[in-house]
């Protein structure tokens, strides 16, 4: 029988800040029993990779487990893989971070278990030409990557085996493609069918490696598979085949094979990740038109010739497809600067740092990603935990205020960041002059961390489809193939927003507007004024105050036709983080002007059922309800929204009465588990009322006060 090498790596991953269930279920569930495997299976060698935040937690939980896995890699059974501690997209942020992530990674593996990396696990396989130096210059030696990547560069996808090595700036890297065969028949089918598999490979290619690389998860927590693959013992199954057909199955661990074995030749990858991914970072109907050629490009059966002629979209442009990662991944930037230039010695600071660079909030496919706030919350809170301890060093406690004008999400516009001790007001000129951002930093937490409704390629599709079932009778279906059927309160939930959930969000409101339709986005909206650019007309830098006005000349499409509105605005902050916003429109036209405006807020308190996160306002009836709660009141100055689990609340005031409206702004996207229903934050609105004369003006004054409880 012709000999096959077999490379099998897992890679094993828990977000930071993901629920402490999730990692003990994932343990007890997945990351445990195959641990347990391998040690009864000595025969098997393997390569293994577990992100920073795993690696932490079973240290610190498990730590007789961790004592297993360090005696696995001490007999050689298994290889442990660096990558990014805690697994950021290591093209998408600052090469300081990324080199410190590696070596940071490569530390704790010297220091745990007697030898640093040779090969390293890139996060999300996403690829760019540049990171063969990087990796190389971090002390690393090889990677994986899709067998997809290889095939965009020219590669025939039978011809793939062993490993190539790739170069950037003279500094060569060994690159192993992964089977995609493989990758979709573990463990979603019988385990002699992957037997089958490597033996026809065997045949056509005698002598060579095949290289599985693919999450862990798969064996224990995706859906159905704990007990396909441990009640079932598909695992033991497989381990014991590979056993008894080790004669010619030659499993070995990557770095061994690298050190054995010369390359099978020289490439160049393109930028890709793989299939999956770079179908979900295109726009949303652009992806539903390419998944349907793919279907036509199946049934005419040509797919294998001009599939690598066929591809989607590029990671980075998930920072367009959804602005909320854009705003996410421009905190960190801006933060990792700051530690750069106040404490770059601060190893506890650039941790906090690296722990909000974890990629899973910033994209969205098959998993929840970007759409689950808490995700994107623990992102907020580290990057404000490092921002804090640079703070301390820069300008001590309390006291100090200032304003930085600074594009710093790239979108070619200046936005306007106001700091201080306690709070931070950033703003976006360019975008209705709105606040995107406002952090209470003794919390570290951003009371903006909301996002839009938008929709998604697979939105259509899940309103009409019934439920698909496994492929088979035992083996549960992969989280790719299955099909997920929206529940009817999911469906009815689905609207899209034609703006992006900020705050101080100026809107003109048409006759009929009422609270529900204002809810739907379907509302008549007469001013040009809620995503249009305001000039700065100022900024003003005082000892412990800064302040900027914004002004806007904008349409006003009145009944008798379109005139002049002037909305003109200005956020102060001081030192102690009280932020005011002055109000001034003014109607310059000859006609006069009967206005309903509001002002929009949009915020969050991560929860809108919990009995602990409240929306509270006076007004004729006063009331305090849960913050996903919908409604309207009248004569209403103030409202204020209290977390009383993380110990703080803010009341925004202003210096009238108005109508006020209020609703949960919730999300439907679909998860590996179905489709889910995901609180965003809260909308709360503020209306009024009033009369505007040739050249008059109504001024309007609000206050943002955040205070402990």
């Amino acid at each position: 029988m012709n000999e096959i090498h077999f490379l099998l790596a897992v890679h094993n991953h828990q977000p930071a800040g993901n629920f402490e269930h999730v990692f003990s279920d994932g343990w007890r569930t997945c990351y445990g029993p195959f641990l347990e495997m391998l040690k009864r299976h000595p025969a098997i060698r393997c390569t293994l990779h577990y992100t920073g935040a795993l690696f932490e937690w079973i240290e610190a939980n498990r730590p007789e487990d961790f004592a297993v896995l360090r005696e696995l890699a001490a007999r050689g059974q298994v290889e442990l893989l660096g990558g990014g501690f805690y697994e950021p997209i290591l093209p998408a942020i600052p090469r300081d971070d990324a080199e410190g992530q590696l070596r940071l990674m490569s530390d704790y593996l010297r220091e745990r278990f007697g030898a640093a990396p040779r090969g390293m696990w890139l996060a999300e396989r996403v690829w760019e030409p540049h990171l063969a130096s990087l990796l190389r210059d971090a002390g690393l030696d090889y990677t994986l990557l899709d067998d997809t990547h290889f095939v965009y560069a020219g590669l025939d996808r039978e011809g793939l085996r062993g490993y190539y090595l790739t170069e950037d700036q003279g500094r060569t890297l060994a690159v192993f493609p992964i089977d995609k065969g493989l990758r979709y028949l573990i463990p979603f089918n019988e385990p002699s069918a992957a037997i089958d598999y490597l033996r026809q490979l065997a045949e056509r290619s005698p002598g060579s490696a095949v290289t599985l690389g693919d999450d862990g998860e798969k064996f224990g927590m995706w859906p159905g598979t704990y007990k396909w693959v441990y009640e079932e013992r598909y695992l033991e199954r497989l381990f014991a085949l590979l056993e008894e057909n080790a004669g010619w199955i030659k499993m070995r661990t990557m770095g061994e094979y690298r050190e054995q074995f010369p390359p099978s030749g020289r490439i160049y990858l393109p930028t890709a990740s793989y299939d999956e991914m770079m179908e979900w970072a295109l726009p949303a109907a652009v992806q539903a038109d390419f998944e349907k050629l793919l279907g036509e490009l199946k049934k005419s059966k040509k797919q294998d010739r001009l599939s690598r002629y066929l591809r989607g979209g590029f990671w980075r442009n998930f920072l367009v497809k959804y602005p909320e990662s854009a705003l996410q991944r421009a905190k960190t930037i801006q933060v990792s600067a700051l530690v750069r230039r106040a404490i770059p010695e601060d190893l506890e600071a650039k941790k906090s740092l690296w722990r909000s660079q974890c990629n899973c909030a910033y994209w969205h496919g098959l998993f929840g990603g970007v759409y689950l706030n808490y995700l994107r919350h623990a992102n907020y809170a580290n990057a404000l935990r490092a921002e804090v301890a640079a703070d301390k060093a820069a300008h001590g406690k309390r006291g100090w205020a200032e304003a930085e004008l600074v594009d710093c999400d790239a979108d070619g516009s200046d936005e306007l960041l106001l700091r201080s001790a306690p709070v931070n007001a950033f703003l976006s000129p360019g975008y209705g002059g709105s606040l995107f951002e406002l952090d209470y930093k003794e919390k570290c937490f951003n009371l903006s961390n909301t996002m839009s409704r938008r929709p998604e390629a697979y939105h259509a599709a899940m309103l009409s489809r019934a439920a698909k079932k496994g492929k088979a009778a035992d083996a549960p279906a992969s989280i790719h193939d299955l099909a997920k059927t929206a529940p009817r309160g999911v469906r009815d939930a689905l609207h899209y927003d034609w703006y992006l959930r900020r705050s101080f969000l100026d809107h003109f409101l048409g006759p009929g507007a009422t609270l529900d339709s204002f809810r739907r986005c379907e509302y008549p909206e007469q001013g040009g004024f809620v995503d249009r650019p305001y000039e700065i007309a100022g900024v003003e830098r005082g000892e412990g105050r800064v302040a900027a006005t914004l002004k806007r000349c904008g349409a006003f499409h009145a009944p008798a036709g379109r005139r002049q509105i002037e909305v003109a605005k200005t956020y102060a902050l001081d030192g102690n983080g009280l932020l005011s916003v002055a109000y001034r429109v003014a109607n310059p036209g000859g006609d006069p002007l009967d206005l309903w405006m509001g002002i929009e807020f949009n915020l969050t308190l991560l929860s809108g059922k919990s009995p602990a996160r409240l929306i509270a306002f006076d007004g004729a009836a006063p009331a305090t309800v849960p913050a996903g709660s919908k409604g309207h009141a009248q004569g209403v100055s103030r409202f204020e929204l209290v977390n009383r689990e993380d110990g703080f609340a803010v009341c925004v005031s202003w210096d009238a009465t108005a109508g006020f409206w209020y609703f949960p702004v919730e999300t439907v996207s679909q998860s590996e588990k179905g489709i889910d229903l995901n609180y965003q934050g809260s909308s709360l609105m503020p209306h009024f009322r009033f009369d505007l004369p040739p050249g008059g003006a109504k001024k309007l004054l609000f206050r943002v006060a955040i205070r402990p409880l």
